[in-house]
């Protein structure tokens, strides 16, 4: 038993007396409390939440947090609590106590990282965080890191929510952190989460983006407000993941003017070649793989043989290829 809790005071407290907005030592976000609520109603409370006196006259939980959420889904009207308002400890320490807590039994998301280093610049200098509570979190001890993780907290609800589940990339953090302008931090983080960009993407989109900006001279504000960015994200009849699929092309093509020309040539191509039914030839993704691909549908062995005779006798089948030398600058 920690010496606070043996210094605190046992408590049955109503349940509505207790905040269930996260607090200052809150850092829990985006969890399930199925399998908690189960335990509640089987062994009942374990470890009693730890609480404070707040504004208001309210309690203000110190540990605990999840417990507390959990009785008040099971309609529960009273929680045994320990009363640490009287103890020698200050905020700090309380959240230090809360801290280690949960970082030995359980892993942090994304989300709750933030928060956590939110927390702390409460109370300690910027440079304190970095070096001793960053590589407990899984992070470089690097203060360009920390505000950008920080800035994860100022998204919307469900752009954290995703974030929460999905995972934000290292590599697009420490891109982010190299921007001079750190307030377009949040609305470049708030494009990932909202075209729902997984790990794998999120460097090569920030990536496009911050090239295009620095080329073109513009802001985030002024480029999605432009077509056809402004239409995909707008758009309500396509999936995220095909917008997705769309925005990252329209970004390419920004950036790769070429890259647009070359599809072109590559459809007229197409179009000029009698190809079968059932059959299609596709390029690489932004032509970055020389290969081609040719898939051929048929129904029958018999099918089969005269696609293939078909292909066989068609003139300039040679032709199906695009060469960046045919490509003007």
């Amino acid at each position: 038993m920690h010496r606070l809790e043996k210094a605190g005071t046992p408590r049955i407290v109503p349940l509505h007396h207790i905040s269930t907005t996260p607090g200052p030592f809150c850092m829990s976000y985006d969890f399930d409390l199925r399998p908690l609520t189960s335990s509640l109603q089987n062994v009942g409370m374990i470890h009693r939440p730890w609480v404070t006196r707040g504004e208001g006259g309210y309690w203000e939980v110190v540990t605990g947090f999840r417990r507390i959420l959990a009785l008040a889904r099971l309609r529960q009207e009273i929680s045994p609590v320990i009363d640490v308002s009287n103890s020698d400890a200050s905020p700090m320490e309380l959240f230090r106590i809360h801290f280690y807590d949960n970082i030995a039994t359980r892993k942090f998301n994304d989300i709750e990282k933030a928060m956590t280093l939110d927390h702390l610049a409460r109370w300690l200098p910027l440079e304190e965080i970095s070096q001793k509570y960053m590589p407990l979190l899984g992070l470089p001890p690097r203060l360009d890191i920390l505000n950008s993780c920080r800035q994860l907290l100022i998204l919307d609800d469900s752009v954290k929510t995703w974030f929460a589940r999905k995972g934000v990339s290292l590599r697009m953090m420490e891109l982010l952190a190299s921007m001079d302008e750190t307030e377009a931090t949040p609305a470049l983080l708030g494009w990932v989460g909202k075209l729902r960009l997984n790990i794998n993407y999120q460097y090569e989109f920030i990536e496009l983006i911050m090239e295009i900006l620095s080329r073109e001279g513009l802001s985030i504000p002024q480029l999605s407000a432009e077509e056809p960015f402004s239409k995909i994200m707008e758009g309500r009849d396509e999936k995220v993941s095909q917008k997705a699929k769309s925005v990252m092309r329209a970004l390419k093509i920004r950036r790769f003017p070429r890259l647009l020309k070359a599809e072109e040539l590559f459809s007229k191509t197409l179009s000029n070649i009698p190809l079968p039914e059932g059959v299609k030839v596709n390029h690489s993704p932004y032509f970055e793989n020389p290969e081609y691909r040719m898939t051929i549908s048929y129904k029958s062995g018999e099918g089969l043989r005269k696609k293939i005779r078909h292909l066989s006798r068609l003139e300039n089948i040679e032709n199906m290829v695009v060469s960046w030398d045919d490509i003007p600058l």
